[in-house]
């Protein structure tokens, strides 16, 4: 057991025999977190998208009348519901044919609805998203992902209520 958490405990912030003396870690607050940038950094950035969703999204018929298909994801300094006192916006990305598409332009506030739900956040129109896919962060109360989805639609991969891949619609929060 202890070669196995020795090699789990390596690179961290406290060496393994520092645990095995006292018996326990503990460690200051440090924020931002410095540490999960350089690791993010070190790994060549976030990679949350193993290749068998890639695939389900790329088996996705296009139809006549295309439809947006929801992502989740992680926004950077938002960790789930915590650091909520940062006041930051959830940030909804949208590929810019997309944007265009539905009248919606980069910072202005806007409704991802589903046949579920719909919350509300801040567009952020970027190339680097696919085109027909719309990226919301989770951890947000007010923009709870929870509700575009559907406990009664669970993946064939996980078992888990879907968080990704069904469609929704984008529209411009009314002035």
């Amino acid at each position: 057991d202890d070669i196995a958490v020795a090699a789990t405990a390596q690179g961290g912030r406290r060496d393994f025999s520092q645990w095995k003396t006292d018996g326990y870690s503990e460690a200051g607050r440090e924020f931002p977190a410095r540490w999960v940038d350089e690791h993010v950094a070190r790994l060549g950035g976030w990679q949350l998208a193993p290749q068998i969703l890639v695939d389900q999204l790329s088996a996705l018929e296009a139809s006549d009348t295309p439809q947006l298909r929801l992502t989740p994801r992680r926004q950077q300094h938002h960790v789930n519901a915590q650091f909520v006192f940062l006041g930051d916006d959830p940030e909804v990305l949208i590929h810019p044919t997309d944007a265009a598409s539905v009248g919606v332009a980069d910072g202005q506030r806007i409704i991802v609805r589903s046949l579920s739900g719909e919350i509300e956040g801040l567009a952020r129109v970027n190339d680097s998203i696919r085109q027909g896919v719309v990226s919301v962060p989770h951890g947000f109360e007010g923009a709870n992902v929870n509700r575009l989805t559907n406990a009664q639609h669970a993946d064939p991969v996980t078992g888990m209520a879907l968080y990704g891949g069904f469609p929704v619609s984008v529209v411009p929060v009314a002035p």
